[in-house]
C-alpha cells in the first residue's frame, strides 16, 4: 500500500517536466493507475479485518477525491 501511494504523486511529479501534453497525460494515467491498485488493497485490506469503519470511510473518501483530481487534471491536458 505504501508503494502505490507514493507511486501517485511520484509519477505527477516525473510527468510535470515533460514538454508534451502526450507525455503529461501518460504519466497523468499511471498515477491513476496506483491509484487503483491503493483502491483494490485497501478494499482487500477491509475485507480482512485490517480496517475499522472509520478508517474505511476517511480513506474511500480520499481516493474518490485524488481519482476526481487526476480525471480533471487529465481532462485540462486534452
Amino acid at each position: 500500500m505504501r508503494r502505490s501511494s507514493y507511486s501517485v504523486p511520484t509519477n505527477l511529479a516525473e510527468g510535470n517536466v515533460k514538454y508534451s501534453s502526450k507525455d503529461q497525460i501518460r504519466f497523468i494515467d499511471i498515477a491513476a493507475g496506483s491509484l487503483e491498485e491503493l483502491h483494490y488493497q485497501y478494499l482487500l485490506s477491509m475485507e480482512l479485518g485490517f480496517l475499522s469503519q472509520e478508517e474505511q470511510e476517511k480513506l474511500d473518501s480520499k481516493i474518490q477525491r485524488v481519482g476526481f483530481l487526476l480525471a480533471r487534471l487529465r481532462a485540462s491536458l486534452r
